[in-house]
């Protein structure tokens, strides 16, 4: 069986910041009833902290069918501290936010190892030579997020969950910051 989750992420918040905006965002998770504490976490079967609360379907359309109540690991993970979120087999290289030229992928998996240790790059497009932040740059994806890496800060983890709504995705990426992103993860 495979294995998805869909990661909102916050690429520009600071790192200081970041655990008291977990705890903000997961209270207010709490509060809406779209995840409770997991009180049967099992290491191997439910390792997440949370999971799907009472009102689930406000974020998840779909969630109360067996295939996804009944699947191991899907459980929610709130996250404060620095990471790599990436769609390991659906990545696809981002888009020049002004032409829509894709960036190479060699040079993007490179400037990806950068941002993870430092500020995040500025590339520029081989083909109009417009300068974005790298996260700016325009992700291929599907109803369940985008296809390539962001580092962040904070994220928020939903594991084998269906796809999140849109107005729940982004009201959850309001709270989580200004320059929130999806990634759809595939193993």
């Amino acid at each position: 069986m495979s294995e998805h989750r869909i990661d909102l992420v916050e690429i520009s918040l600071p790192e200081p910041a970041a655990p008291r905006r977990a705890a903000e965002v997961t209270q207010w998770l709490l509060a809406t009833g779209v995840i409770e504490v997991n009180s049967d976490r099992d290491d191997l079967w439910q390792p997440s902290e949370y999971r799907a609360g009472p009102r689930v379907e406000q974020a998840a359309p779909g969630f109360e069918r067996p295939a996804y109540r009944d699947a191991a690991n899907n459980g929610v993970d709130v996250i404060a501290g620095r990471g790599l979120y990436h769609p390991y087999e659906n990545y696809e290289p981002p888009d020049c936010p002004a032409c829509g030229a894709p960036i190479d992928g060699e040079l993007h998996t490179g400037l990806i190892e950068s941002w993870l240790l430092a500020a995040e790059p500025e590339p520029v497009c081989e083909r109009c030579g417009h300068r974005a932040p790298l996260g700016d740059w325009v992700a291929h994806g599907d109803e369940f997020g985008g296809w390539t890496f962001h580092v962040a800060e904070l994220a928020v983890s939903f594991n084998n969950w269906p796809a999140l709504s849109a107005s729940f995705a982004a009201e959850l990426g309001g709270r989580l910051g200004p320059r929130w992103r999806v990634v759809a993860e595939h193993r």
